[in-house]
């Protein structure tokens, strides 16, 4: 795969590369690899191989990060197009046309993508990069949670507020823990022995608690004005927001939540 990419860009650079064909004259030499090694010549003569192993990632979930260049799973991964007008829009949902523009779910990784001129040179044309690009990737990201999260309760499989939160831990019924990252410390204290006793019962030891939403976030999607402890239960909609919630907190830790919930919030709770 090194040789592939690297061989191709230096084919797009103009010099000359042969380095991969007698990696595959070498690697599938002797009769028994005669057709592997012509089928993959002629790709190579084709100039097809680097498309080839494209569609391998493809098909695998795998994209890759312009500004880490590591290829990564699409839950650690934002997609970005450019629009009509050459603007920079996230496409969180990734359903917008156009070619995907792949960064890593990290608001640091966005500002260098910018800083660097990436989507310019991704999109090779002028893009317009709209200011506070990664605020805006955590607003969408904040709303396709409180939305999963919204479901979830809809569908008897979240609870809200200490007692039922608390009550799912010991009974091994949940299945991911939101905890207000603007929320009181001395209330997520209290729940951190049966959220350690839960993890210990989980499949695999796995209980993941998520700080990157607000009070208020949290409550709007159980229609009240707050909430600091939420549970989920197992089940498809569990996957669904630690999707979201794990890209989210490349964006938002507990101090961005009480930011993003002005100063002062945090409440006795």
């Amino acid at each position: 795969v090194y040789l592939v990419r690297e061989g191709t860009d230096k084919l797009a650079e103009g010099k000359r590369f042969e380095l991969l064909p007698r990696y595959i004259e070498s690697v599938y030499a002797g009769k028994k690899y005669e057709t592997w090694r012509e089928m993959l010549m002629q790709a190579y003569e084709m100039r097809a191989l680097i498309v080839l192993l494209d569609g391998v990632d493809e098909a695998a979930g795998l994209r890759r990060c312009l500004v880490t260049r590591a290829r990564r799973p699409r839950s650690g991964l934002v997609r970005f197009v450019v629009g009509p007008d050459g603007r920079i829009t996230p496409d969180v949902a990734e359903k917008l046309p156009g070619r995907g523009l792949w960064l890593s779910a990290r608001k640091d990784i966005i500002a260098l993508a910018v800083a660097k001129g990436v989507f310019a040179r991704a999109a090779r044309q002028t893009v317009t990069v709209p200011d506070g690009l990664a605020q805006d990737v955590a607003t969408l990201l904040a709303a396709r949670c409180r939305a999963y999260l919204g479901l979830a309760r809809k569908a008897g499989e979240a609870v809200l507020g200490f007692e039922q939160v608390k009550a799912w831990l010991e009974q091994g019924r949940a299945a991911l823990l939101f905890e207000a990252g603007d929320g009181a410390e001395g209330g997520k204290a209290k729940l951190r022995r049966p959220a350690l006793a839960a993890r210990r019962e989980a499949p695999g030891g796995s209980l993941p608690v998520f700080q990157c939403l607000t009070a208020a976030e949290l409550g709007a999607a159980f229609g009240r004005d707050r909430a600091v402890h939420v549970a989920v239960g197992p089940g498809g909609l569990a996957g669904k927001i630690e999707f979201e919630a794990r890209r989210l907190e490349g964006f938002r830790g507990p101090d961005d939540a009480r930011e993003a919930n002005g100063p002062g919030a945090t409440r006795n709770e």
